[in-house]
């Protein structure tokens, strides 16, 4: 068992009240593949296992926590009034990176986009909650109450992934959308002081890609000027 970090909140402007930071990992004694594994933000969703994509911060670009995922909550919702029930990323940007479901699926929105969510994606921003859980006797994350799934999923630039998944959705169980068995697991959250990187870079759909490629991971992207002269690649 890892030894837990007394807190003290990462740099992050999105909410000034009193939140905690945390790095997310899997409770599930009888999986042996997947217990114990970090919880990571990766290519726009939470993955098990690997690294995070965290881009440190202009100052500080050797920052340790590059390869971990830091979270940060609960804090009140942008659109549910006082209703404390919201994570984000523990990042130091000051637009953040809110935490939310899309296509049954735990998500993190692009970065230094001050946007909720992507471009046709309508986000499920909570309720997450944290609970203290008997079995696992640790603090843990929920989404409406519930605990989460491990599934395979299949991606055309890092091939098959196991990518979280909220168990509010029953199906998800037993299979997800490509039939691939899930993993039920509850995700501890150990508090940490660890360095918040600057954002975690993601993937974009299309239409971001006008507006802020260098923030899309595997975009080949140029400036060019009047002539097609490559001004900055």
């Amino acid at each position: 068992m890892r030894a837990s970090i007394l807190p003290t909140l990462t740099a992050m402007a999105v909410s000034t009240e009193a939140a905690k930071a945390y790095i997310p990992y899997v409770w599930n004694t009888t999986a042996p593949t997947i217990h114990d594994q970090a919880v990571q933000a990766k290519n726009g969703f939470f993955t098990i296992g690997g690294t995070a994509d965290g881009i440190c911060p202009s100052y500080n670009p050797n920052c340790s926590s590059a390869n971990k995922t830091i979270i940060t909550g609960p804090v009140s919702g942008k659109y549910t009034g006082n209703k404390t029930e919201d994570f984000w990323l523990g990042i130091t940007d000051s637009k953040g990176q809110q935490i939310y479901v899309y296509d049954q699926t735990l998500k993190y929105t692009l970065p230094r986009t001050d946007v909720v969510s992507g471009p046709e994606e309508e986000a499920i921003n909570g309720p997450f909650s944290v609970d203290f859980d008997d079995l696992a006797q640790a603090t843990v994350l929920r989404f409406q109450g519930n605990d989460w799934a491990a599934c395979a999923s299949y991606d055309i630039r890092n091939g098959i992934s196991t990518i979280v998944q909220p168990l509010v959705y029953g199906g998800s169980l037993w299979e997800n959308a490509y039939g691939w068995e899930c993993t039920t697991f509850k995700m501890v959250l150990e508090e940490t002081d660890a360095d918040a990187v600057d954002h975690y870079r993601r993937d974009c759909p299309f239409k971001w890609l006008n507006c802020c490629p260098e923030l899309c991971m595997g975009q080949s992207w140029a400036i060019v000027d009047a002539d097609g002269t490559c001004l900055a690649q």
